[in-house]
């Protein structure tokens, strides 16, 4: 303690020197929101939608049992290290003048490594020594144990803090391996370090760590988790960033998470319609489709039949005007209703298929959702803006939000919050998507942002139409995202 207390009173600037959002213009300037700030905002918002993604928490459940408990109280805190790169110069200095502002001193220092791998590498180099010597994390053991949990938690510091739709790369310019000293001052590392220590007080609290948990014994279930949690870092960052006002004034962290983080994540996480609705328990399946006096044979097997627990793959084949879509949907709120899943993505193999289905599915969707509420029905494909019901849910949607304006049922309108709807990377996370296949197996390619997209998939239902129409290529991807979905609960 003493040597730490020498280091802090050595130190010229705290980490309320350094910012982490700008936004340039307006009356004052150029104004700016204090990186600890931003960072507290991203593990608000994560943990807002972890105590209220009833969906998000069962897959969490699926795939970690019964260490749930432990990496709910783990996940706020790397959420908060998403951004530790920051801290280095490089980036402080991409706007000159406020680092000038805050540090007192001009720099000529550039910006050759992003700000993800500079944070991936903080952590390698030095954050990860100072959590395991003071035990932020409560996880202790002798040098072998160590580098297990070094293992474990590196892919949770990888997906955090590749948070821009892809991993953090290990080498920069030249091929160089990319190490903190070449980037961070022994100031700036300090300076870090502190906050993530303060940060670790304030999130973790008192929280013990079971005994009984090795490192080894979650490796797979941690590896399977990272995938989600990159998704989610993404979709914690994108709301922080645009929701939350922009605060320069020092106080005390813990004041800051009680009075601004929190609150505003609260009311972020409203606002976008990020959190999914509640399946209607109400109105039986068979029931969903008003105009159909008869089921078919296969619509009432799909009401009647057992569904065991767990991830569930169902096949239905029958002839042209069996009512395939309509099963399919009376199979998916069962689902729903049971608690697999919270939502449907409906895949089908073309973009005017996607759009007949939008228009059936905008009269209906909304009974598949408790009374009361606004479900979001979502259209994907790289013509949605041609769709005039599509570009008309989106002023229904700003309307709602701006007057309170809710739509009743005998609107039989298409609703769908304006955030969502932005750009094709969150169309997974609407209530009801409708799109093509392609939209969905971008979840399981190496393509930016498919973690996003895979977190959406993972709280969805999905259901894909026609597929008896794709080519071997395409249906080899599907299996792939099948895994993928499975494995996620």
């Amino acid at each position: 303690m003493q040597g730490e207390t020498e280091a802090t009173d050595s130190m010229e600037h705290t980490y309320y020197d350094y910012w982490g959002k700008a936004r340039f213009g307006g009356k004052d300037g150029t104004a700016y929101h204090l990186l600890p700030y931003h960072c507290l905002d991203v593990a608000a918002v994560g943990k807002v939608l972890l105590d209220l993604d009833i969906s998000l928490n069962h897959s969490l459940t699926h795939i970690l049992g019964a260490r749930t408990r432990t990496f709910l109280a783990w996940i706020p805190f790397f959420l908060a290290l998403h951004d530790v790169g920051k801290f280095a110069e490089g980036f402080q200095n991409l706007i000159s003048d406020l680092f000038h502002l805050l540090r007192g001193k001009p720099s000529t220092r550039g910006y050759a490594v992003r700000h993800d791998a500079l944070g991936y590498a903080l952590w390698n180099d030095s954050l990860w020594d100072r959590t395991w010597k003071e035990g932020w994390l409560g996880v202790v053991g002798d040098e072998r144990e160590k580098g297990r949990w070094e293992r474990l938690f590196g892919y949770l510091v990888r997906s955090v803090t590749g948070h821009h739709g892809i991993p953090p790369k290990r080498r920069g310019p030249n091929n160089q391996q990319i190490s903190a000293a070449m980037h961070f001052s022994q100031e700036e590392t300090a300076v870090a370090e502190m906050f993530a220590r303060d940060t670790a007080k304030i999130l973790m609290g008192n929280f013990d760590m079971p005994a009984r948990f090795r490192a080894e014994e979650m490796r797979t279930s941690v590896a399977t988790f990272s995938w989600l949690l990159a998704g989610i870092t993404v979709l914690c960052d994108w709301i922080a960033s645009g929701h939350f006002e922009l605060v320069s004034n020092p106080m005390p962290l813990v004041d800051y998470w009680h009075n601004h983080a929190l609150p505003q994540a609260q009311k972020a996480v409203a606002q976008t319609g990020v959190l999914p609705t509640k399946a209607s328990f109400s109105v039986s399946s068979s029931s969903l489709f008003p105009a159909i006096e008869i089921l078919t044979p296969l619509q009432r097997q799909s009401s009647d039949c057992s569904i065991p627990e767990g991830p569930q793959l169902i096949i239905l084949e029958d002839v042209t005007g069996s009512g395939k879509t309509e099963a399919a949907l009376i199979l998916a709120h069962r689902l729903m209703k049971k608690g697999n899943g919270s939502g449907i993505f409906i895949a089908l193999p073309t973009m005017a298929t996607s759009n007949a289905m939008y228009e059936r599915l905008a009269v209906s969707y909304q009974r598949m959702f408790e009374d009361g509420a606004d479900p979001s029905l979502l259209l994907s494909h790289s013509a949605r803006h041609l769709s005039a019901s599509f570009r008309q849910s989106l002023i229904q949607g700003k309307k709602e939000i701006r007057d309170d304006y809710t739509i009743g049922e005998e609107t039989a309108g298409a609703y769908c919050a304006a955030w969502l709807a932005d750009n094709r990377k969150k169309s997974l996370l609407a209530d009801v998507g409708v799109g093509t296949l392609d939209q969905a197996l971008l979840a399981a390619l190496p393509s930016r942002y498919q973690s996003l997209r895979l977190f959406g998939l993972a709280r969805n239902v999905l259901v894909v139409d026609e597929v008896h129409a794709y080519d071997p290529y395409m249906l080899t991807l599907l299996q792939n995202l099948l895994q993928f979905h499975a494995a996620l609960g």
